[in-house]
């Protein structure tokens, strides 16, 4: 069996969570639903890798624990897009 690509989803509004993360396992997509930005951070911290992060363009910098978008990937550890 192929290792589907992971992504880590930070969304901080249940029901977007709902809606998004079984779209993209319908499509392929191994997710990891996590519900702020410093929970992906702490995810990230732990050593585990990702193939994305997808996170709410609204949770902003300060709520992404100092990432957003258009953080150069090189500056998000262990992840190897970030949406």
């Amino acid at each position: 069996m192929k290792n589907m690509p992971v992504l880590l989803l930070a969304e901080d509004e249940p029901l977007v969570s709902e809606i998004v993360e079984p779209s993209l396992t319908d499509v392929g997509f191994s997710v990891v639903s996590v519900p702020s930005g410093a929970a992906a951070i702490a995810w990230l911290d732990k050593g585990l890798d990702c193939d994305g992060l997808i996170t709410d363009i609204r949770m902003g910098a300060a709520r992404m624990a100092g990432t957003s978008p258009g953080t150069p990937e090189s500056e998000i550890p262990r992840c190897r897009s970030f949406i």
